[in-house]
């Protein structure tokens, strides 16, 4: 699971610790996005104020590299612009409809759900990869996920490749443990 730190992301596919939190590890360049996702699989992006500007760049440099990757997240008007289209076979599934994702028209699935409802369609839904934001770590080595954490700390032990965007502007929240991080 891939995340990034200052501008470097990390990569690990290790699974949960006893009774606590997943780790992050492997750091690699944001410009080789397409060779930690995996092709044509389901990427869940957080969306929200939890979105990574420097991991939609990195989508949008994959293009074609990607395949036909279905990227699924809970993207707000407004706030998230991105529609995550990085090549024309791609596909985008929301549950709130931006002027962005209308104008894609059929490449996107609009999926009108209320919060326990995405909840459900996100737990039966076999999630590739995830593409997320997270705190830089604290004393103890966890990397809070900040003001947005919704649907990823309980989807997040599921996924196996995680790709996080450590940014040292994120705010650490108290709530959810996080996920520790460790750099090989």
């Amino acid at each position: 699971m891939p995340s990034i730190r200052n501008g470097n992301p990390t990569s690990t596919n290790s699974g949960p610790e006893r009774g606590g939190p997943l780790a992050v590890a492997v750091e690699f360049d944001p410009s080789n996005l397409a060779e930690v996702l995996p092709p044509g699989g389901i990427t869940f992006v957080q969306g929200c104020s939890g979105q990574s500007a420097l991991l939609s760049e990195a989508v949008k440099r994959a293009g074609d590299a990607l395949g036909a990757m279905t990227f699924i997240g809970i993207f707000v008007p407004g706030l998230n612009r991105e529609t995550f289209l990085a090549n024309p076979a791609c596909r985008a599934r929301s549950f709130f409809m931006t002027p962005e994702l209308k104008q894609a028209r059929d490449a996107v699935e609009f999926l009108p759900l209320c919060y326990a409802g995405i909840l459900a369609h996100l737990r039966d839904t076999p999630i590739d990869a995830a593409l997320f934001m997270v705190a830089p770590p604290d004393a103890n080595g966890l990397c809070s996920f900040g003001p947005v954490v919704d649907f990823l700390a309980e989807l997040w032990p599921r996924i196996p490749n995680r790709i996080a965007h450590i940014n040292p502007q994120m705010p650490s929240t108290h709530g959810h443990p996080g996920i520790r991080r460790t750099c090989r």
